[in-house]
């Protein structure tokens, strides 16, 4: 009977401290994914167009609304065939929480960084903006007008 007992409270033990290790498990991965979601960067773009002489493209001032830092972030614009423009400028190195790319953009719109319109673009309206960057943990992400989404993990991206 002595042995019946333990074999009984060892099953019981190995039970719950399986239990515990999996619940531990769990806590761990909501962490992980908790803190991986609250560090990450919402970067969107504020266009004026340029009215000076012919219609050159936008003046583009960059924002990040989120709480993580953007990094290497990359515009262009696109009209609705697809047809995308040439880069202007370099990547922006990083653009911190909060902050604005350049600080501040004039009435006339003529502070921001240009971005030349697609070519054979015919209508203002049908122009939006496209921006990528990564955030700290590798991931690229990509704004294009409305439609956020993910590109992909830690591989390296073109610059178009």
């Amino acid at each position: 009977m002595h042995h019946e007992t333990v074999n009984a409270l060892t099953y019981v033990a190995l039970a719950v401290s399986s239990i515990g290790a999996v619940a531990a498990a769990f806590a761990a991965w909501q962490s992980w994914r908790s803190v991986r979601l609250s560090h990450r960067p919402a970067v969107w773009s504020h266009l004026k167009w340029d009215f000076l002489g012919t219609p050159a493209g936008y003046h583009v001032q960059v924002h990040n609304d989120g709480t993580g830092v953007a990094l290497r972030v990359r515009l262009r614009t696109r009209d609705a065939d697809g047809t995308m423009s040439a880069t202007s400028d370099p990547p922006i190195a990083s653009v911190r929480p909060g902050e604005a790319v350049p600080a501040t953009l004039a009435k006339d719109g003529t502070s921001g960084m240009l971005l030349p319109l697609p070519a054979g673009a015919q209508n203002a309206d049908d122009i939006r903006p496209v921006i990528r960057y990564e955030d700290l943990a590798g991931a690229h992400w990509e704004l294009d007008g409305k439609h956020f989404r993910r590109l992909g993990g830690r591989r390296h991206l073109p610059d178009w």
